[in-house]
């Protein structure tokens, strides 16, 4: 399943544990049989969206693990990932992801010791993002 909008908002915790809510979206997806086609109407919440769906790829799991990334960035600092939006044709997009960049919150102190876990999954090639199932791995050996 592809969720499509991966954000702090879609997450549920109850007992210390979380769960992705908001289903609607993957819902959708389920249905579409081009999902290239219609891929520029269903792309979640830009301040969470791929690079690659910029360019109107078609959603995927690799898209929803650079949203599960900035969405784990941002719990952990209390941060939004990018701070700025700037508009990129028909819509709003963070700045950073127009002008290929990683979160300026990566750069700081404050995430030294765990800037290269997210840079598994905040990788502009989604091809070289991190699955989850590997991504979950590499997450169990930080102290976040």
């Amino acid at each position: 399943m592809i969720h499509m909008d991966i954000k702090p908002h879609n997450i549920l915790v109850q007992s210390g544990k979380g769960k992705l809510a908001d289903l609607g979206l993957a819902d959708l997806a389920e249905n579409f049989v081009d999902m290239a086609v219609t891929a520029h109407a269903w792309q979640g919440t830009p301040l969470y969206r791929a690079p690659e769906l910029l360019h109107r790829s078609a959603p995927s799991k690799a898209a929803d693990m650079w949203s599960m990334g900035l969405t784990t960035l941002e719990v952990m600092t209390g941060e939004r990932p990018y701070k700025e939006m700037s508009k990129y044709k028909k819509s709003f997009v963070p700045k950073g992801l127009v002008d290929g960049k990683l979160p300026d919150i990566l750069d700081t102190k404050r995430l030294s010791n765990n800037d290269t876990l997210f840079k598994l999954v905040l990788n502009f090639d989604p091809e070289k993002r991190f699955s989850a199932a590997d991504w979950l791995k590499k997450l169990s050996g930080y102290k976040l």
